[in-house]
């Protein structure tokens, strides 16, 4: 096994272990970039590693129960949530990027009660969305970051928490 898998099992079992600690959580969302794109055209697809990403993201997520799958309306987006969404029997929800898109994204997000929610978006609109969510201080995303992976949970009382992962 890679040494990036075994780092992130590792990461995954405590994440899994941690949540009787905070209490059981109203909601959990999922947050990712969308995989690696093609650096050219409007509105660019995804590259064969972004396609690649796409793969092994299914293969991170696939023992969490996900109960909806959100993207923004671009190709890149899109075609990163769409085969996750499809190996789960679900739909991918389109919210459109533009004006207040943080805060649409956080009033659906905490409508989900009891939920897991995968959000998968851009590297600008991910900490902003975060914030939205309550988390004073979210991290970063540089336009070469296509490999994280951040876990919010929402409990039902008290502030968020966040993880922050990074999948191979």
């Amino acid at each position: 096994m890679r040494k990036a898998s075994k780092h992130f099992l590792l990461v995954a079992t405590l994440l899994f272990i941690a949540f009787p600690l905070w209490g059981a959580p109203e909601t959990v969302v999922l947050l990712v970039r969308h995989a690696e794109k093609v650096l050219q055209g409007d509105d660019p697809g995804l590259t064969a590693a972004g396609l690649a990403r796409t793969q092994r993201l299914i293969k991170v997520l696939s023992d969490l129960e996900i109960d909806a799958v959100y993207s923004t309306q671009f190709k890149r987006t899109r075609t990163t949530a769409e085969p996750i969404a499809k190996a789960r029997g679900l739909k991918v929800e389109l919210v459109p990027a533009g004006k207040d898109y943080a805060a649409q994204m956080s009033r659906i997000l905490r409508a989900r009660k009891r939920e897991t929610v995968l959000v998968v978006s851009h590297s600008n609109t991910i900490p902003e969305i975060l914030r939205e969510l309550g988390i004073p201080a979210p991290p970063e995303i540089t336009e070469k970051e296509y490999d994280r992976l951040f876990v919010c949970f929402l409990p039902e009382t008290g502030p968020p928490h966040l993880i922050s992962l990074r999948f191979p």
